[in-house]
């Protein structure tokens, strides 16, 4: 456990990480449908991404899962949403956070609220 203040401040921490879980996860959710339009193959991709300082083992994790549309709860989309809404209250969001938020409304409301947060590529096809 790392302590990181002594009020509230870890549940400050949770939203930013939250926040920055959210946006990486439909970054690479956007990044997955570029390779496909780009004619990328994922596994290459990831190669490459394992091979420098760019690799985020999280988001690693998600290409398998988004690949193959298997959104086993892990972080619901609904917990990922929460935040996000719990963060714009405290701060304005940035468009890229406002994005997100957009993302993870139309995955909620395309039933995959329940749904581990790489259902929010839920409309791109796995490659063939």
């Amino acid at each position: 456990m790392l302590h990181v203040g002594t009020g509230g401040e870890g549940s400050a921490v949770k939203l930013v990480v939250n926040a920055w879980m959210a946006a990486s996860t439909v970054a690479m959710s956007d990044v997955l449908a570029l390779c496909d339009a780009l004619g990328v193959d994922h596994t290459t991709f990831v190669r490459v991404l394992e091979a420098g300082p760019l690799a985020m083992p999280y988001e690693l994790q998600k290409v398998g899962a988004m690949d193959d549309a298997s959104y086993a709860p892990g972080f619901a989309v609904q917990l990922a949403l929460k935040d996000i809404e719990l963060a714009a209250a405290a701060a304005t969001p940035s468009p890229l956070l406002q994005a997100v938020r957009d993302r993870l409304e139309a995955t909620v409301a395309a039933g995959h609220d329940n749904d581990d947060l790489a259902a929010v590529d839920y409309l791109r096809k796995p490659p063939s």
